[in-house]
């Protein structure tokens, strides 16, 4: 059974330090509890697909600020604009990376999503981790996302080195969202509604299916 932190900051570093070196972690966001990995560590992500059980489907990625998020990939002006109103917050981008990422990060496309999330050790923990954390849902595909430790732990506890107590979460996803030349479209709507993304743009919206994310 994975070995249980609290959200301390001095905790953020010891974990970030690990996953540096190849750990699978559970820790709190702003939404769900959240399974995290080094993005650039191939043995750990297939860790997490494995623990998961999830077919190929996109991961998204956990960043400190704006300004890490644009040294990963392309801040579209729709992009900056999103970031503004709702960073740090439930939204994830996605978005063309400016280096290779691993396959089960990305789309079809190549575009990987990310996000900046309201939690502030979420946030401390993708800044000690590197600047990017794999932050994908801390539960089995098909599950309902965990909103407390506990539950998480049941599910995924054996398949994991270590785990944060951030208490019970709110449980809604975060809003995905895409940009395609000067379009804003809602993959899926979560925590933000589509009207509060869309309203900013006029006509220059949509909506769509989402990879899972």
């Amino acid at each position: 059974m994975a070995k249980v932190f609290d959200c301390s900051t001095a905790n953020a570093r010891y974990l970030g330090a690990k996953i540096k070196s190849g750990a699978v972690i559970i820790f709190p966001t702003d939404t769900v509890y959240g399974l995290g990995c080094d993005p650039f560590n191939e043995n750990a992500i297939v860790r997490i697909l494995e623990a998961k059980r999830r077919g190929p489907a996109p991961m998204p990625l956990l960043s400190p600020s704006l300004e890490a998020v644009g040294g990963a990939a392309n801040l579209t002006a729709e992009a900056k604009k999103l970031a503004d109103r709702f960073w740090p917050g439930a939204l994830t981008m996605v978005l063309e990376p400016k280096m290779r990422f691993n396959a089960h990060l990305s789309n079809r496309r190549g575009q990987v999503g990310f996000r900046v999330p309201g939690n502030e050790f979420a946030r401390k923990l993708a800044s000690e981790s590197g600047g990017i954390l794999v932050g994908t849902s801390a539960n089995v595909s098909g599950r309902p996302a965990a909103t407390t430790l506990r539950e998480a732990l049941r599910q995924l506890g054996s398949k994991v080195d270590f785990a944060v107590n951030g208490g019970k979460l709110p449980g809604v996803p975060s809003t995905v969202v895409s940009f395609s030349r000067g379009r804003v479209k809602v993959l899926r709507e979560g925590a933000i509604p589509a009207g509060s993304i869309l309203e900013p743009f006029g006509k220059r919206w949509g909506r769509g299916g989402a990879d899972q994310l």
